[in-house]
């Protein structure tokens, strides 16, 4: 995938994650146990078996004024986004032909605390 964060705060502002891909989950951006925020991010078109645009597993993380377009969780869950045992906040975004092989096409959560707006 695109990025890799693991125990760490990271703050993403005005970037761009473009048709990456990852053999399991996050083809976009991967987060465990980190605390992230994103701002006026677009993920479109990338490709995992979970989590096609964002995998997050035992993190907190925020999302605002941000697009998820096109993404693919081939196997599983998430095609925008997968969410597992996390706190997730999702302001002022949209989710628009994203794709999962069993639910979840924009977001799936699970085992999460999850808000969208």
């Amino acid at each position: 995938g695109a990025m890799y964060i693991s125990s760490s705060t990271v703050a993403i502002d005005f970037c761009s994650f473009l048709a990456n891909s990852a053999e399991k989950r996050g083809a976009g951006l991967y987060i465990e146990d980190a605390n992230v925020s994103i701002d006026f991010g677009l993920f479109r078109s990338n490709t995992a078996e979970e989590g096609g645009g964002v995998y997050s597993e035992y993190s907190t993380f925020s999302i605002a004024n941000s697009s998820f377009l096109s993404n693919t969780a081939s196997k599983d869950y998430g095609g925008g986004i997968n969410i597992q045992s996390s706190a997730v906040a999702i302001s002022f975004s949209s989710f628009l032909a994203n794709l999962a092989g069993r639910s979840g096409g924009g977001v799936y959560s699970k085992y999460s605390t999850f808000s969208i707006t």
